[in-house]
């Protein structure tokens, strides 16, 4: 199977579902009101992509900006928090100039990775959305109606084998984190949870502060994913 096929796939139906809300929205207007809210396009916007990136949540980053988007607002947050943690504490400088060295070049966008890198990459990010989107406990039956619909669609009979079993897998913020190879993959697949949990949901906001837990993000650096989050 291939992960990143599934995830581009799922990000790039995203991006056509909202800008066809968006034309939708411009062209069907009565007098100067529209007769889309941005309810309406939320809800145009739902389909599986709703189900897996952020039917619970306006999620830009997710549904616009794609996996470069990701590697971005990650790789950003990053250099913010090593500036600001090397401002704090000049005298740890020394020690860490060598970690740091190895954030200095952004990393290479996952789809262009060679193919073994970026079949883990992707997997782990995939499943990382998978977890956010039923962080409050369960996938509801239309939920699943459409989803089936769906992958039957866009993937092989293994994908959609894949997929029906990380949907079927119990929510676990350690396995979830176990999948993070280095700090910028567990920067992205935080990111994607952000872009998709609603944090006003007692369980989803949660799951939230449990993955950053088990992905070692500190306090400072999870608060600055956040931040470039809401700011794609």
């Amino acid at each position: 199977m291939s992960a990143l096929n599934i995830l581009e796939s799922l990000l790039n139906a995203g991006k056509s579902a909202m800008n066809q809300a968006s034309t939708s929205a411009k062209s069907a207007t009565s007098g100067d009101k529209p007769l889309l809210t941005d309810g309406d396009k939320t809800t145009l916007s739902a389909g599986v992509l709703g189900m897996l990136v952020g039917h619970k949540a306006n999620s830009n980053l997710a549904t616009y900006g794609g996996l470069a988007a990701l590697g971005t607002v990650a790789y950003r947050a990053y250099q913010r928090w090593q500036a600001n943690q090397s401002d704090r504490q000049p005298e740890m400088q020394a020690s860490a100039a060598a970690p740091a060295a190895t954030q200095t070049q952004a990393p290479t966008p996952i789809n262009q990775l060679p193919a073994d890198q970026a079949e883990v990459q992707s997997k782990a990010i995939l499943t990382a959305m998978i977890a956010a989107a039923k962080a409050d406990g369960h996938i509801e039956e239309n939920e699943q109606t459409i989803l089936d619909q769906y992958f039957s669609k866009m993937s092989t009979p293994e994908e959609q084998a894949w997929l029906r079993a990380e949907l079927a897998k119990p929510v676990d913020p350690v396995a979830i984190a176990s999948l993070a190879t280095d700090p910028h993959l567990a920067s992205q697949m935080y990111a994607i949870s952000v872009s998709i949990i609603d944090t006003s949901n007692f369980m989803e906001k949660a799951y939230l502060d449990e993955l950053a837990k088990q992905l070692d993000l500190t306090p400072e650096l999870k608060a600055e994913l956040e931040t470039q989050v809401a700011k794609a």
